[in-house]
């Protein structure tokens, strides 16, 4: 991402928005483009209903062929079948590039709407180069992913030695040097599941980092998105928790299916407020150039 001009503030928001502004200017948004919004939530949902029906039918044919030890759900299952365990992982696998590639486009319209690209250019420009862009933001997902597991290994390690030796307690006595190596673990998983939990709130601004300048580094957006949300971590939170009573009050009065649109348009709006001048969106200029190029195409065809 390019550095703001100078003078902009590097980590602060133009505008100094509320929780509650934000939350007042999400619902205001998806009232100008509610067809778009609707239209995102039918495929979202549609998406989901997809997986399901997978799902379902993968149980359904494995009761039909005779296994019925099949259980998708259960652990134990999973640790007897190691093939059956490589399967799922794959679906998982297929499912988040899936729902990642989903909710890219999802994110990019409720930008492009949002900040006044209330046109078609963008959306033929992301289809007709999706090796260039979406791939790019697809592949650093999945770098995030990894990153976040990797960053959670220790506490689950910890976490799975801390249950092993309480289980062994109960059964019986623990020696003095198992004791003690239970209680180092109980405080190393604490503190380092606070120290995850801050890292990965550090990250919330990567993808959007991707999607507004797509030929960023993964490495450079972790960068910026560690730099931007310092001193930001309680702002986020709040955020988070203030969208719960207005969630649970709206869908009162709106129907259910406005609660992923709404909770897309606010990350997007809590997003740009942090980021502030470093809000650079790339996308457009890529555009006029693509459409200068056809145009050049154009002449040339017709002089010759």
């Amino acid at each position: 991402m390019n550095r703001p001009h100078e003078g902009a503030s590097d980590n602060k928001g133009v505008s100094g928005l509320t929780n509650k502004q934000i939350r007042h200017n999400a619902f205001r948004n998806i009232e100008g483009f509610s067809d778009t919004a609707a239209e995102s939530t039918v495929c979202f949902f549609t998406t989901l209903v997809f997986i399901t029906l997978i799902e379902l039918g993968i149980v359904v044919f494995a009761r039909m062929a005779g296994y019925h030890d099949y259980k998708p759900f259960s652990v134990n299952f999973y640790k007897a079948h190691r093939l059956a365990l490589t399967l799922a992982v794959m679906r998982l696998a297929v499912y988040g590039l899936l729902l990642s590639t989903l909710s890219y486009f999802v994110c990019r319209n409720f930008m492009s709407f949002t900040f006044l690209d209330k046109n078609v250019r963008t959306n033929k420009f992301l289809y007709g180069h999706i090796r260039r862009l979406i791939i790019p933001c697809l592949r650093n997902s999945v770098s995030l992913f990894f990153l976040k597991v990797l960053t959670a290994s220790p506490a689950a390690v910890s976490g799975y030695f801390m249950v092993k030796t309480y289980r062994t307690g109960v059964r019986e006595d623990l020696a003095m040097w198992e004791l003690f190596c239970f209680m180092l673990a109980t405080g190393f998983t604490i503190v380092w599941i606070s120290v995850t939990i801050h890292y990965h709130m550090s990250l919330c601004l990567v993808p959007y980092i991707s999607r507004l300048n797509p030929r960023a580094s993964f490495f450079a957006a972790c960068d910026l998105s560690v730099k931007l949300m310092e001193g930001k971590h309680l702002r986020v939170f709040s955020f988070m928790l203030s969208i719960v009573p207005a969630l649970l009050s709206g869908v009162l009065f709106y129907p259910l299916l406005i609660v992923y649109p709404f909770v897309t348009e606010c990350r997007i709006l809590l997003a740009r407020e942090i980021m502030g001048a470093y809000w650079q969106d790339k996308i457009p200029a890529m555009v006029r150039r693509w459409e200068k190029q056809l145009a050049r195409m154009e002449k040339q065809r017709g002089r010759a």
